[in-house]
């Protein structure tokens, strides 16, 4: 049997919308305010930042996002 992942799936383009809309949130903001996890977010961010569409700022549980 498979596991489902936790969370529903991300929209690059709402993600990046998001962060366009509201710079420098943290994940978990950016997360709750697209209804999903931050495990869920994190492989579609991670694309983003390197097409270099995203930048961030800080560490770990500290890291914000901005849209270039």
């Amino acid at each position: 049997m498979r596991r489902r992942r936790a969370g529903s799936a991300v929209d690059s383009d709402a993600l990046l919308a998001h962060i366009k809309k509201h710079p420098g949130q943290k994940g978990e903001h950016i997360a709750a305010a697209l209804g999903t996890t931050t495990g869920a977010m994190r492989p579609v961010m991670k694309k983003l930042i390197e097409a270099k569409q995203v930048r961030t700022q800080g560490q770990r549980r500290g890291m914000t996002y901005t849209a270039k």
